[in-house]
């Protein structure tokens, strides 16, 4: 890829320019007088495998700027494939042919979006869409994936100024590098656009772009997890979350965080008054949680506010308004709470303020350890005091995190990039539905089968649009933060998913989640689907190595264990999910165990919907074959020892799941000693394998 200009519309000195300035990187840094007083500084700095680029500019006079875009080209074909982040986390994100089309919302629909402001959750209100090939964006980064796996990756390395956002026009074979500067005013010296532009491996480009990134955040440990939403949505009370909260600790569930979604509060808004079905406050609830052994969390939407809440009642200052005085309306909940929900306007300090105040509250006297922060895009709805929408998301990120302190955020609702270095886990696909596609949701109280799918609407409910953003934005995961791919559902109850579409959901978030979260109620699971949640743990990082979904195929191979500070063999896995609505048959190649069976070149067909998980054992003495202990064969184990008499297998102390271990024995034994047991050695085409028990 390769930049060639600058393209700047802006105001200056009462007169309009429109200027095209063609680029020369000979030299490191571009210095250029500007009409209107403006100067503009571009630096450039080579990086193994690509280019930063930095765009400052100067005004000595008030100045708005409405376009400040860095136009490049690109050779592109048939092959590739382009990655399109979607503008918050709920958006959908993925790969989409180099020629493909992306449209905007459908209009056949119009009257529906607008009852229910859907326009408001996605960038639909400030940015076009095309249903002409090979026309659409992406925000904060993007990748052109190559046919032979290589990727050049493009990224914003700051969001301070504005979102960035990679705009494609393939047939042209143009990208433009462009700033939402809508509302920006200069006056004075402002870095308005700091990019890299990598190519390489997968793996490489990524690394290499988040190693860049300040601030950086530790990225905590794999997290599991307990949230009410899904089960119970708003209608929690106080018994309903301690029955739940006694349900794992009774059968000493190994969670990190048990968190209390919406239903508690009095309104939207009113975070500090508890409604009458929480008689005892939370505090007790979260100090419950602390004793049985689990992080607290409680749910927060800190920028928007409900109609019917005693903030907007009492504080009508505090809305963000358009300039005609209208409030800005975030989106409409006829169904949870009392219709339209407001931005509130966190450049006025006395929201600040109050929301400071309820962070006090909240992580200090009632003791809660984790807040899930939700809505968050809703003070960036509007441009306004000279800052576009994307600073004044990045600002509001930045508050949050002083807020927050050292206690830990989810974030949710967010635009991604000004999340980067502020928060340890994020969101990265919308909520997941309790069917497939959210057929069964009543609209205006009659049941339906229709999809929002068929509106475009690229921040629906639904399983399948939660999980193409999984897939497509698994690699942030472990780099910047810890990805919640929202939860996953295995209870037989309130819900219409098949029990394949279940196990695609479980495995799949199991495998590109940092995060994962169930809202079941253990305590009414049958055996099988005790057993099976059970057997999530350890629940233990990930090493991508291969990821490719093609014609609603997925197929990505991973490894668990044998990296530095990790415990255990190194077990290579391949996971196969049908995506689409048609069987499928496929073929591996070489020796894979699925649980405990083994077998050489499995041939199956997946059914719609269906995902299978295998190991590929190594070719190691006392390798792990396959077991039935855990959903991921073999990562139950913590270590293997044959420096003794006979063999140690030493479990992770958080599988609770009783099963089967099949373990490779060297030539010529008929028989071996595992964990002071003697088990006999069945001679198979695989080798010596002995059957250990439990």
């Amino acid at each position: 890829m390769k930049i060639e200009t600058l393209l700047l519309t802006y105001t200056a000195g009462g007169k309009n320019y429109r200027l095209k300035i063609a680029l020369d990187f000979s030299a490191k840094e571009l210095l250029q007088n500007l009409p209107g007083g403006i100067s503009l500084d571009i630096k450039t700095a080579e990086l193994p495998g690509g280019n930063r680029y930095q765009v400052r500019l100067r005004s000595e006079t008030p100045a708005s700027f409405r376009k400040i875009a860095l136009a490049a080209s690109h050779r592109f074909v048939n092959e590739d494939r382009v990655f399109l982040n979607g503008y918050q986390s709920w958006s959908l994100s993925e790969e989409v042919p180099a020629y493909g089309r992306y449209p905007g919302l459908n209009p056949i629909f119009t009257p529906f979006i607008r009852m229910f402001r859907l326009k408001r959750y996605g960038d639909y209100f400030f940015k076009r869409y095309s249903a002409r090939r090979g026309m659409f964006h992406s925000y904060s980064y993007s990748y052109i994936r190559r046919a032979d796996g290589s990727a050049v990756l493009t990224g914003s390395l700051s969001e301070k100024a504005g979102y960035t956002i990679v705009s494609y026009r393939t047939r042209r074979d143009t990208v433009l590098l462009e700033k939402d500067c809508g509302g920006m005013a200069l006056d004075g010296e402002k870095t308005v656009l700091d990019i890299v532009i990598l190519d390489g491996g997968m793996d490489e480009v990524f690394d290499r772009y988040f190693d860049m990134m300040r601030p950086r955040r530790e990225v905590p440990a794999p997290t599991t997890g307990w949230t009410s939403w899904y089960y119970y949505y708003e209608k929690i009370d106080e018994k309903i979350i301690l029955d739940n909260l006694k349900a794992f600790a009774d059968k000493k569930v190994p969670i990190d965080v048990f968190q209390i979604d919406d239903g508690y509060q009095k309104a939207v808004g009113d975070w500090l008054e508890t409604n009458s079905k929480f008689p005892n406050g939370m505090k007790p609830i979260a100090k419950a949680a602390v004793k049985a052994g689990y992080k607290p969390g409680l749910w927060l939407a800190p920028f928007i506010a409900e109609e019917k809440s005693d903030l907007v009642r009492n504080n009508p200052n505090w809305l963000l308004r358009f300039p005609d005085g209208k409030p800005v309306t975030a989106g409409y909940n006829p169904f949870n709470w009392s219709g339209n929900f407001y931005a509130l306007d966190i450049e006025n300090t006395h929201v600040r303020d109050y929301l400071r105040h309820v962070f006090d509250t909240v992580l200090g006297d009632w003791g809660f350890g984790i807040v899930k922060l939700d809505f968050l895009y809703a003070p960036a709805l509007l441009p306004k005091y000279g800052k576009p929408r994307g600073q004044i998301m990045a600002e509001g990120m930045e508050f949050l995190r002083e807020a927050a302190g050292d206690k830990m955020i989810l974030g949710c609702g967010m635009p991604l990039g000004p999340g980067f270095g502020n928060i340890e886990y994020c969101r990265i696909g919308s909520d997941v539905a309790l069917s497939w596609e959210g057929e069964h949701y009543k609209i205006l109280g009659i049941q339906t089968s229709l999809s929002l799918r068929h509106f475009r609407f690229r921040e629906r409910v639904s399983v399948f649009n939660s999980l193409m953003s999984t897939i497509g934005r698994f690699q942030l995961n472990g780099r910047v933060w810890g990805n919640d791919p929202d939860v996953y559902i295995l209870r037989t109850p309130y819900q219409w998913l098949t029990p394949d579409e279940k196990k695609t959901l479980y495995l799949l978030n199991q495998l590109f989640g940092g995060l994962v979260f169930t809202s079941d109620n253990i305590a009414e699971y049958s055996p099988d689907e005790l057993r099976l949640y059970m057997s999530q743990f350890p629940f233990r990082t990930k090493e991508i190595l291969s990821c490719e979904l093609s014609h609603g195929i997925l197929h990505a191979g991973f490894r668990i264990g044998g990296k530095s500070g990790d415990t255990g063999q190194a077990l290579e896995y391949i996971l196969v999910s049908n995506m689409g609505e048609t069987p499928s048959a496929q073929t591996l190649n070489g020796v894979f165990a699925e649980g405990t069976n083994l077998t050489r070149n499995p041939g199956f067909t997946l059914a719609p919907h269906e995902t299978r998980v295998f190991l590929k054992p190594a070719p190691d003495d006392y390798a792990v074959m396959g077991s039935s202990r855990h959903i991921f064969p073999g990562s139950e184990i913590v270590s293997i020892d044959t420096a003794g008499h006979g063999v140690r297998l030493e479990y992770d102390p958080r599988n609770r799941v009783d099963g089967e271990v099949l373990l490779r024995v060297p030539d010529g034994k008929t028989k071996v000693k595992v964990n002071g047991a003697e088990y006999p050695v069945e001679l198979t085409e695989f080798g010596g394998v002995a059957r250990v028990k439990g």
